[in-house]
């Protein structure tokens, strides 16, 4: 969508002409992240105030923060990159729950902002906005140093309107406009932006399936809260090195097994999705049957084209299994490897290997995930998940231990990783703020 599409309906900062020979396109993010949201219990599941809602061009959906008080100091992050030869960015917001005008003056929203423009090292341009309550959308113009790369938006609340019935500030939509020097990819924007509305269609679909489902459900709830912790301990991180070394030994065992589901998995709970993201259902349940097969890997397929300047492929390994007791039996850890790359505006690859290890009665007790990344920076991270199940055979917490680096020349293996940090998802069963 180019900037012609989305009308100006108020006030706008510019900060300097975009140079002439810059091409102009709007930047769909692959993911939008924020410092909190609120929860809520619409059909007993966070459905509906998620960052990725800034994204849909639906001014009836919005992130809502969900921190207690106004939400000043809240951020809202579009990861929207790597974009080169950028020359300068648009931001435009639709400021407010813009669902209706009643919704607007109900609910607070933002009177001034901070925009900051990044890349994967740090911020290279930042301004200020600020937003009269309003319909519509407001915009802000930065320009950025010759040649930058663009990797993400972040937007940091500053001074909110308060509401008139709930102190919750709202953003309903973010649309991010470049300037560049390269030329627009829009089959690689019209790709994210659909990846974007198939996520909630999903989420949707998710919501409708926890409303209808039993009490026997195996969640102690349909909701996970998350709690931030602080950094992991050294004990911590001896815990990822052992999961490492373990999945790489079973790794190198064979022979090589597929799994396949013997029922429909049950959708995941929030906090869940959060930390168990990067692992095939199938694997979490004790409803897996294992065939032995020579395949080493199978090829999910090849998105985009050449012609597009746009390709994706994904390769999933074929399982290695310790079995409890014989072949065929009760698994005690399955071990996969996991191979995507692609071509959309860098070259990137990443290569994953997980582990899930199983307890006595074939319930996934821990997941270990590793993956390295290789595009506009050489990435490690890893994330350990420990799920606690009750008596009664209802998982109740999941602890997560995750940590990252960016790896400099040598440590390509991981050795020194500083930027670190551990959640904890704990089930909760009591209704959230409305």
């Amino acid at each position: 969508m180019h900037r012609s599409s989305l009308p100006l309906l108020l006030a706008t900062l510019a900060l300097g002409a975009t140079p002439a020979h810059a091409e102009e396109g709007r930047l769909h993010p692959r993911v939008v992240t924020a410092s909190s949201a609120l929860q809520s219990n619409w059909a007993q599941f966070q459905e509906n105030y998620q960052p990725n809602y800034v994204a849909d061009d639906n001014p009836a959906t919005a992130w809502v923060e969900g921190v207690s008080g106004d939400g000043v100091g809240e951020r809202l992050t579009l990861q929207v990159g790597p974009a080169r030869g950028a020359t300068a960015v648009t931001v435009r917001l639709r400021a407010g729950y813009q669902k209706s005008e009643g919704l607007l003056k109900a609910n607070a929203a933002p009177k001034r902002v901070r925009i900051d423009a990044k890349n994967a090292t740090g911020v290279v341009a930042t301004g200020e906005l600020s937003l009269p309550r309003a319909m519509g959308w407001q915009e802000l113009r930065l320009n950025l140093p010759a040649d930058s790369t663009l990797s993400a938006v972040e937007i940091t609340i500053l001074e909110v309107h308060p509401g008139s019935k709930y102190a919750d500030t709202c953003i309903s939509d973010v649309a991010v406009v470049l300037s560049s020097t390269e030329p627009y990819r829009a089959s690689v924007e019209n790709a994210r932006q659909q990846a974007i509305l198939r996520w909630i269609e999903s989420r949707r679909a998710m919501a409708a399936a926890f409303a209808a489902a039993p009490k026997a459900y195996p969640f102690a709830s349909q909701e996970f809260a998350e709690q931030k912790l602080p950094d992991p301990t050294p004990a911590q991180l001896a815990q990822l090195r052992a999961a490492a070394t373990e999945t790489d030994a079973l790794l190198a065992k064979g022979p090589m097994w597929r799994p396949t589901r013997k029922s429909p998995p049950a959708p995941l709970p929030d906090g869940l999705h959060q930390a168990l993201n990067a692992v095939d259902d199938a694997l979490l349940a004790g409803e897996t049957s294992f065939f032995e097969t020579g395949d080493a890997w199978v090829k999910f397929g090849t998105e985009g084209g050449i012609i597009d300047g746009w390709t994706t492929d994904t390769r999933r390994g074929a399982s290695h299994v310790e079995w409890r007791d014989q072949p065929g039996g009760a698994p005690r850890a399955v071990a996969w490897r996991h191979r995507a790359s692609g071509d959309d505006r860098v070259r990137w690859s990443t290569d994953t290997h997980m582990l899930v290890r199983y307890d006595d009665v074939g319930r996934a007790a821990s997941v270990y995930v590793r993956a390295e990344e290789r595009g506009e920076l050489h990435r490690m991270l890893e994330r350990l998940v420990q799920l606690e199940w009750s008596t009664e055979g209802k998982l109740r917490a999941v602890t997560e231990v995750y940590a990252s680096a960016v790896l400099e020349p040598g440590i390509e293996n991981g050795g020194d990783a500083k930027y670190r940090s551990a959640t904890r998802y704990t089930a909760s069963s009591a209704p959230s703020s409305p």
